[in-house]
């Protein structure tokens, strides 16, 4: 396992398609983040405590521990942590209750898969401009929503 620097900017990718991970890590490192990757909802969960990544671009529909429950338990840990992680959900599932209950659980961004690389690495960028110049302070543009 690489050691990453304290104070990086980390975009975590989780997919259960290897080449879908792939291809947003590269997204991710394109952006200007350290790319960390993980096949499901399961390792995510336990990479994010210790990682801490900046943002999670994850998949709704995997094995072990799905999209929506991972970023509950991202949003639950948060109100704990006081920390926040920008959440980006990217999926083939375009069933409109699952979409909701997702982004209900807490994610910010959607994306449709087949994944729109240059969107995905606005947004990315985006991210990772407002975290460079956050300071101690809570950042305001991810605090518009509360989660239960």
């Amino acid at each position: 396992m690489r050691r990453i620097q304290r104070d990086a900017l980390v975009g975590l990718a989780v997919d259960d398609n290897r080449g879908l991970r792939c291809l947003i890590a590269t997204v991710i490192s394109d952006s200007g983040l350290v790319p960390t990757v993980c096949a499901d909802g399961l390792a995510a969960w336990h990479l994010v405590d210790t990682l801490r990544p900046t943002v999670v671009v994850t998949d709704l529909d995997m094995p072990a521990m799905n999209g929506q429950e991972l970023i509950h338990n991202i949003r639950r840990n948060e109100r704990k942590s006081g920390r926040r992680t920008a959440i980006i959900l990217c999926s083939g599932a375009l069933w409109e209750s699952h979409i909701f209950e997702a982004m209900d659980a807490g994610a910010d961004f959607f994306l449709p898969k087949p994944i729109n690389v240059m969107m995905l690495k606005r947004i990315l960028q985006q991210i990772a401009r407002v975290a460079l110049k956050k300071s101690d302070g809570p950042d305001p543009v991810f605090l518009d929503r509360e989660y239960p």
